[in-house]
């Protein structure tokens, strides 16, 4: 198994280097270090979280840009050499990370050669598990997101349900209180253009109360809760330690992305195979 995963990993990785996306995830490399570091001397906190974000755009894009190749008629003779299928997505990922993070050392390789961030040696040590997590869950997230993986609505529900965490997954339900003047305000014109429009305005009413009440927020403390993972990494690095809770975030994203695995292997077994012509 591990011998058909290492050949398939080298054949993707090989057509991903020697394809013209090779291009154009350097020339962003490229726009991105002049965006973000060509002008400042970073400190560690910039340094370590605006190289995991760049991390985080590579592993999706070019896991998008593998599934793609992957997604050709002429994967068809592969499959046949392959006793399951969760071998050719755990080439895929690996082809993706692989990638990602050579991208991503040569990137913090420049940035330490030309703009010395002054790194410690535990700043150094913080650096593997979430840069890892990161770009590990974003590979996951981009399979759904493939014509290689999703089948049927798949894609349009993970994600939808990703955007409905956004939403209501806020802080403060800025989000929600928001939608909420916007109902009572309809409701309050309603109510004053004539009494036809009446119940309109009320079942307007409701549903902003409905927003704002204590279900809602409960449903909220939950989908904020999915991303916890991410503010505890963001407030660790920026306040130049993790706590022992904090700590966990790295480990809780693999879990997240190890569940998206799971729903992409699931989907990616029970589909046909009906690859693009080349």
């Amino acid at each position: 198994m591990i011998q058909r995963i290492t050949t398939l990993t080298n054949y993707l990785f090989y057509r991903l280097i020697n394809s013209m996306s090779l291009g154009f995830y350097l020339l962003g490399a490229f726009a991105f270090y002049w965006l973000t570091f060509m002008q400042r001397t970073p400190e560690p906190e910039y340094f370590i979280l605006v190289i995991g974000f760049f991390g985080l755009l590579i592993s999706f894009f070019s896991t998008l840009s593998v599934a793609s190749m992957a997604n050709e008629s002429k994967s068809y003779p592969l499959f046949i050499r392959l006793s399951s299928r969760i071998e050719f997505l755990i080439a895929l990922i690996t082809t993706s990370l692989l990638f990602t993070l050579i991208l991503q050392l040569l990137f913090a390789l420049l940035v330490l050669l030309r703009n010395d961030p002054e790194l410690t040696l535990g700043r150094v040590l913080e650096i593997p598990p979430l840069w890892l997590s990161i770009n590990i869950l974003a590979s996951v997230v981009a399979l759904q997101a493939s014509d290689f993986i999703s089948y049927g609505w798949s894609r349009v529900c993970i994600f939808g349900l990703l955007a409905l965490a956004l939403v209501m997954g806020d802080n403060d339900g800025a989000t929600l209180e928001w939608l909420a003047d916007i109902f009572r305000n309809i409701a309050n014109q309603s109510a004053a253009s004539g009494t036809a429009q009446i119940q309109f305005s009320q079942a307007l009413n409701a549903s902003a109360d409905f927003l704002t009440g204590d279900f809602m927020g409960s449903v909220g403390s939950i989908f904020n809760g999915l991303f916890w993972p991410f503010r505890a990494i963001i407030d660790g690095v920026l306040n130049g330690y993790f706590s022992s809770t904090q700590a966990w975030a790295p480990a809780l994203l693999l879990i997240f992305a190890s569940i998206l695995f799971l729903l992409a292997a699931d989907f990616f077994s029970s589909r046909d195979m009906i690859l693009r012509e080349d």
